[in-house]
């Protein structure tokens, strides 16, 4: 039985994405849910995108877009929690 589950981290950053500047701002198991929240952070507050983006805040897949690096200031970490053997491993 394969028990594992897909975790989500968004974390907030500065523009290199050092870690020392990284917090949490939302964690999820849901796809759609992260989604919805990277929208929420794009509509309400203009730091994540400069005026030259050409990102489409009404995008359904904003996830592949933080995954990519192409909005600043925001960092997608994904992590595998297996049940079974107890570990967590980073994607």
């Amino acid at each position: 039985m394969d028990n594992k589950i897909t975790m989500y981290s968004l974390y907030d950053c500065d523009e290199w994405r050092s870690t020392a500047s990284m917090s949490v701002i939302f964690e999820t198991l849901s796809l759609q849910a992260l989604n919805d929240k990277i929208k929420e952070l794009l509509t309400e507050d203009d730091t994540y995108l400069n005026e030259d983006d050409s990102i489409d805040v009404d995008n359904d897949d904003l996830i592949e877009s933080v995954a990519c690096q192409e909005i600043d200031c925001l960092y997608l970490e994904k992590r595998v929690i297996d049940l079974n053997a107890q570990t967590v491993e980073l994607c």
